[in-house]
């Protein structure tokens, strides 16, 4: 569960601190997760940015953590991930099951790990492809507001 009020000291020991801390021996989290909530949002994160740098991942983490804060979505990571309306997921790597193939790669773990301890890249809490943006009927361009294209991902709310 994220507590968003409360911060935990990170020791230059941690596995996932010693991917952004150098020489630094404590940082406060700005998000706290369970184990198997970064287990998720690393998951998710790898899944719909395969292949991304690490500016991209960290945006995809924010998004996630983003409806986590929101109230219109659910309050946790799992939740928001694993969101169903009874029809479709949330997060197509979910539906297509890539989300249970990929392995989770560093420069996925560092942009995690920056977005808990340094705070979210943005608050949008949509995202979609260039293509599902530009196609004609696309739901999300007549229902939801563009924000940024990050070379990845377009964006909105």
């Amino acid at each position: 569960m994220i507590l968003f009020s409360s911060t935990r000291t990170v020791k230059a020991d941690d596995r996932y601190a010693r991917l952004v801390l150098v020489g630094d021996s404590t940082r406060e989290y700005k998000f706290s997760v369970t184990a198997d909530e970064r287990a998720i949002l690393e998951r998710i994160v790898e899944a719909e940015a395969t292949g991304g740098n690490v500016e991209q991942k960290k945006n995809v983490a924010s998004c996630v953590l983003a409806r986590v804060e929101s109230k219109e979505w659910p309050n946790t990571v799992e939740k928001v991930v694993f969101q169903n309306d009874g029809r479709t997921w949330q997060f197509t790597p979910i539906s297509d099951r890539r989300y249970y193939k990929v392995k989770i790669t560093d420069s996925t773990r560092k942009a995690v790990n920056e977005v808990l301890i340094y705070g979210l890249t943005h608050r949008y809490t949509f995202f979609c492809s260039k293509k599902s943006w530009e196609k004609p009927n696309s739901w999300h361009r007549k229902a939801l507001q563009y924000g940024f294209y990050d070379g990845e991902h377009i964006y909105c709310k």
